[in-house]
């Protein structure tokens, strides 16, 4: 029997004026589970975030822990317990480190003082980098601590379920390691985690399942412990596609 979903889309699709760039979809994330969705540029994988955080019209049914949130506003995800790390990590670079994790908590104004200290000490733990660094500005730090600190906002929202567009894009190999060996350790402590990944290896070594895309629609749902090869992965990405 399949375990009660936190996020389930039911037909899920949407479309840039004319063109339909996401065909209707159906996935499902159980609490708990790390969700990789894979797939080549132009896939249609970005989109997928976007309807799911209700930043683009969308048609089709999502439902967040049992209930619909079709008609939800962008803003009001956060109160339910969802949070997106964008591609493009929209970090506010003119504000220092230590600011731009306190607006994380933004949407947190009735949250006990205690409970988002607790969140503050547990991102610093969690990337020690940024407690070296909270009072430089963002916009000064590597790529890799860029990163670092659009997941670290990102916590501060305490999130039931945490999505993330391409967090290793332009990282070093090893800035990327450091980010995903994070992530799978807040997977371990119980956080649900979905994930569009380029770098399918780095996804797949902590994927309880994947989701592969391509032309805006899922072709397959392989077992992570079965595409571990590039070979396999390339078969995926580029065979038996009608």
């Amino acid at each position: 029997m399949r375990e009660a979903a936190l996020l389930r889309s039911q037909g899920l699709s949407a479309s840039y004026g004319h063109v339909e760039v996401l065909k209707p979809i159906d996935i499902h994330v159980a609490p708990g589970e790390f969700i990789a969705i894979l797939g080549p540029n132009g896939a249609g994988k970005t989109t997928l975030l976007k309807a799911i955080m209700r930043l683009i019209p969308s048609q089709g049914e999502l439902m967040f822990d049992g209930q619909s949130i079709v008609n939800t506003p962008t803003w009001a995800l956060a109160d339910l317990g969802m949070t997106l790390v964008p591609e493009s990590r929209m970090i506010f670079g003119p504000m220092t480190v230590l600011e731009n994790l306190q607006l994380g908590a933004y949407s947190r104004p009735g949250a006990d003082r205690a409970a988002v200290n607790a969140d503050f000490e547990a991102v610093l733990k969690l990337f020690p980098k940024l407690s070296q660094r909270l009072d430089q500005i963002a916009g000064s730090l590597s790529g890799g601590e860029q990163q670092m600190l659009a997941v670290g906002r990102a916590l501060m929202v305490h999130p039931r379920l945490l999505l993330l567009d391409e967090p290793s894009l332009g990282l070093a190999p090893r800035a990327s390691s450091e980010v995903f060996q994070a992530l799978g350790q807040l997977n371990q402590q119980g956080l649900t985690i979905l994930v569009v990944e380029q770098k399918a290896p780095l996804a797949l070594s902590l994927a309880h399942r994947a989701y592969v895309m391509h032309t805006g629609q899922i072709i397959a749902t392989p077992d992570p412990k079965d595409i571990a090869s590039r070979d396999a992965l390339a078969h995926l990405y580029l065979g038996d596609i009608q």
